[in-house]
């Protein structure tokens, strides 16, 4: 077994390789592949094999250059992970490069801080206008022939008055790489300045009369396309990346606060999340939070809250995602009803396609964005109490009833007694040395 990949036990390896041995050539020491047979069993491989946490987004470029080496035999499962082992590491051997990923965000105003730093990956909100390397990147990005031909191909142009530059500076070794650190940063912070401003969000009786088709909810939104470049600015591969059909007809957010204050709150969360020991459960839960509210259609954006609430208490059976959600409040009767009606909901629209009547169905996503960011206050303020998720997902599993937990401190003091220096055993040991 190797130290970052593995099969996962559902899926069947060898089958999987011998379809790809199937529709791959070798000539010359080239490697060439059907097209579609590729495409449709790419995501399959990349499902059946688990990573693990810190080769993050490498994993589809260790499977792609994997699968491209013409030496290997694809009728080893195991030969084909530590194949996939010995590519990891070529990669991180040939070192990383600086990228910067040009975003747009839909908010038009001052900025409510300059940069924000995340190791290696660092923020910067509205540019310096007199930045040579930013200057030359919006130059490309505007004028450069072939981004102009994509943009226009895929609809992704928008207005220039409608949003503001962030620049997200990164070490990566690839384009494609550099946009997918900088996209989970990117993300990561819209979903805390999205998680500031939903809190202002509460059920609106009068909703249903406004009419016409649903928006999403989110006001820091990704504008249409983002591009990647070097880091003196010139284009780093002639591509765009882009939503679709993208939509944003929401008015940019006000501060109601000296921008100051508000940015004093951001840099002071993005440091518990980024700096924390609940680092990687954070930051994957802002991002999934994000994401989740950047819908239009509210039947996916609740079934995606649910998983984020998943994810932030760790993935068990439903039952328990109930149990630990309502220790986070006060009124335990009137959060479980809250959570069942939330699960109930979700599972509705998941298993009988049954999505929430349009009358309410802002109300139901409201009550979800309630749990979710209830539960992300928790893991966020509380971080310092623990040294790892484990920790804070076990302390959600504690009884709600004083008297148990009382119960359970005396059990507990008794065992550490018990097996500490002068627990009974220790005593019968000796006892029966001195006899022998």
């Amino acid at each position: 077994m190797t130290k970052h990949f593995r099969w996962h036990r559902e899926f069947d390896g060898p089958f999987i390789l011998r379809k790809f041995e199937g529709f791959r050539s070798v000539k010359d020491k080239q490697v060439t592949f059907d097209a579609y047979q590729h495409e449709f069993w790419k995501p399959i491989l990349s499902s059946a094999i688990k990573a693990s946490t810190d080769v993050g987004q490498l994993k589809a470029l260790v499977l792609s250059k994997a699968m491209a080496d013409p030496t290997l035999d694809l009728g080893d499962s195991e030969a084909f992970l530590e194949a996939c082992e010995a590519r990891l590491t070529a990669l991180r051997s040939e070192g990383f490069k600086d990228y910067m990923v040009f975003f747009r965000i839909t908010y038009v105003g001052p900025r409510p801080f300059r940069t924000l730093q995340d190791g290696t990956t660092c923020v910067v909100w509205k540019p310096s206008a007199s930045s040579a390397a930013y200057k030359r990147a919006r130059r490309e990005r505007r004028k450069d022939e072939d981004v102009e031909h994509l943009v226009k191909q895929s609809k992704a142009d928008w207005s220039e008055d409608k949003a503001t530059d962030v620049l997200v500076h990164v070490k990566a070794l690839s384009a494609h790489h550099a946009h997918d650190i900088a996209a989970d940063a990117f993300d990561c912070l819209r979903g805390l300045m999205n998680f500031f401003v939903n809190r202002q969000r509460t059920v609106n009786p009068f909703g249903a009369l406004s009419g016409g088709p649903t928006h999403a909810v989110n006001r820091f939104r990704t504008a249409p396309y983002q591009t990647v470049h070097n880091s003196d600015g010139s284009l780093a591969v002639k591509t765009i990346w882009y939503e679709p059909r993208f939509s944003h007809e929401r008015p940019s957010i006000k501060f109601s606060q000296p921008l100051t204050v508000h940015g004093n709150i951001i840099r002071k969360w993005w440091k518990k999340i980024v700096q924390g020991q609940l680092r990687e459960h954070l930051v994957e839960g802002y991002i999934r939070y994000g994401r989740s509210l950047d819908n239009h259609d509210q039947a996916v954006a609740l079934t995606q809250l649910w998983s984020t609430l998943e994810m932030l208490m760790g993935y068990p059976r439903h039952d328990a995602v109930v149990s630990r959600t309502i220790k986070l409040f006060d009124e335990e009767t009137i959060a479980r009803q809250l959570v069942e009606h939330i699960r109930l909901r979700r599972n509705e629209s998941v298993h009988t396609g049954q999505a929430p009547e349009f009358l309410e169905a802002d109300t139901i996503l409201t009550h979800a964005d309630h749990l979710v960011r209830r539960a992300l206050t928790f893991f966020t303020m509380e971080s310092g109490l623990f040294k790892s998720t484990r920790e804070a997902l076990n302390f959600l599993d504690l009884s709600l009833d004083i008297r148990d937990l009382k119960k359970q401190k005396v059990l507990i003091e008794g065992f550490i007694k018990y097996r500490g220096k002068e627990g009974p055993w220790r005593e019968r040991k000796k006892r029966t040395k001195k006899t022998a």
